[in-house]
């Protein structure tokens, strides 16, 4: 798979799909935050346009140094708290201008990209979906961490993707 990486990581902002892989292989880039923060900068530019960015990053990363799911999820999850604690007021018009539905909707969407979706089932997505919603009791589209340990000990691993 030849991949095509003219693209910009993020609208507005200089920074190409090319540059992520190139920071992997000479620049010795290992994770996503080193990319967004270090690399391009655009963490500190705009960190709404970096989290736009962060699925895309962590797929061609996966291509490139050979990641699973397991660290693809870590990479996201870590980046993800990371960009929190930058400048959150950010100039990405696509994002401000959008509801949060549709953000949710292109969040989705961006995430089943970084996670391969063809490696889920439809039926494990749905499955998985019933237990976010199982242990999300506030509706709040959240799950606290005593939550997962009682899903974890109940069903064992949930992040274990493959059919057993």
């Amino acid at each position: 798979n030849r991949l095509n990486l003219h693209d910009r990581l993020a609208r507005g902002y200089p920074f190409l799909e090319a540059e992520v892989v190139y920071a992997c292989h000479r620049e010795y880039a290992r994770t996503a935050i080193d990319v967004l923060a270090r690399r391009t900068r655009i963490a500190f530019l705009n960190s709404t346009a970096a989290e736009h960015a962060l699925p895309q990053v962590i797929n061609l990363m996966s291509r490139v140094l050979g990641w699973d799911t397991q660290r693809r999820l870590s990479e996201f999850l870590a980046a993800r708290h990371f960009l929190k604690t930058m400048n959150r007021k950010g100039r990405h018009s696509d994002l401000s201008s959008m509801t949060q539905r549709q953000q949710l909707a292109d969040t989705e969407r961006r995430v089943r990209a970084v996670f391969d979706e063809q490696m889920l089932e439809p039926a494990k997505i749905s499955a998985l979906r019933d237990q976010f919603h199982e242990l999300d009791t506030t509706n709040e589209g959240a799950v606290t961490k005593q939550a997962l340990v009682r899903l974890i000990a109940r069903n064992g691993d949930v992040f274990a993707l493959s059919d057993e």
